[in-house]
Order: C-alpha cells, then structure tokens, then sequence
C-alpha cells in the first residue's frame, strides 16, 4: 500500500538524502543560455496537495511528480519545492522544457554545459543519488 505523504514531508524527505561530498560549481551564465534557472523563485501563491502518493518509501532519492494536465499547478509545484530544497542548502537545478527539442543526448549535454569542471561520472553520481536536485516540467 502507497505511502501518502504531505509536500512538506516531500520536502523533508530530501534533507535526508545524501549531501555531494563535493559540490558541483555550476556556470551561471552556461545555465542562463540554456534556460535552467539555478535560484528559483518561490512560485507565488501555492496551495499544497492534500497528498502525494509514495509508492518507493525513502528507498530512493528520485521523484516524480505525475499530475493531471492544464492549468493544475504542476509549474507552481515544481517551482516551489526547487526554491524550497534551496533553502535547505540543496543544488537544485530547475529545467522547464516546455518548447524544447530533446533528443537522445539532452540532459547529458545540459549538465555537462553546467558544471564544466565536473566530469561526467560526477555529475551523473550526483543526480542519480539525489546530491544534484533537476526539477523540469513540461507546457504540452
């Protein structure tokens, strides 16, 4: 049976998750051009879900949120739980992909033009564990 959580267990729950033994140094303007905003604004008015199912109980550092289409809150919730992991002192990296082309090599490309000083095994270890935090959502 599915967990139900609160958004501020959700929240909570990344505060346990692994910290990068080294912080990945991003390129602010390498981010900029690509459209991933690295500081996130709050969102603006929010109004929480009642619940959020978790079907992986804290065996995993991923998420996904899968919501109903249209104007729902799926932006405004991903923005706010990004500027919320900020706060705890979390890199969260906030990629909307409304309007893009993604191909078979996006993310590896994206992150790579991010943090030019990491190598790729770094950068992909500290998604994958949770250190690096990608929030994205999508218009269509």
């Amino acid at each position: 049976m599915p967990e139900q959580l609160s958004y501020e267990d959700l929240v909570d729950r990344f505060a346990e998750s692994p910290r990068p033994s080294r912080i990945l140094v991003a390129d602010s303007s390498a981010a900029q051009s690509r459209g991933v905003l690295l500081n996130t604004p709050d969102g603006g008015l929010f109004v929480p879900p009642d619940s959020i199912e978790d079907d992986n109980g804290a065996q995993s550092p991923l998420v996904w949120l899968i919501s109903a289409p249209a104007a729902v809150g799926k932006s405004v919730l991903a923005l706010r739980l990004s500027h919320a992991l900020r706060q705890q002192g979390r890199q969260v990296l906030y990629v909307p992909l409304g309007g893009r082309s993604i191909g078979e090599n996006f993310f590896t490309g994206l992150v790579s033009s991010i943090f030019p000083s990491a190598t790729k095994s770094e950068v992909m270890n500290s998604v994958v564990s949770g250190s690096t935090i990608m929030a994205t959502t999508s218009c269509r």
